[in-house]
């Protein structure tokens, strides 16, 4: 029964980190592509 639930705290975690990168990397890009207007 615990290993059930550590089990999906796991999960839980990696999609966490995995939303957290995705939003991360969008921000950067997004940033990135902010710089790339005001210069033109």
């Amino acid at each position: 029964m615990e290993t059930k639930v550590k089990g999906e705290e796991r999960m839980k975690t990696l999609v966490c980190l995995q939303i957290l990168s995705i939003g991360l990397s969008t921000v950067t890009f997004l940033l990135q592509w902010r710089k790339k207007q005001i210069k033109q």
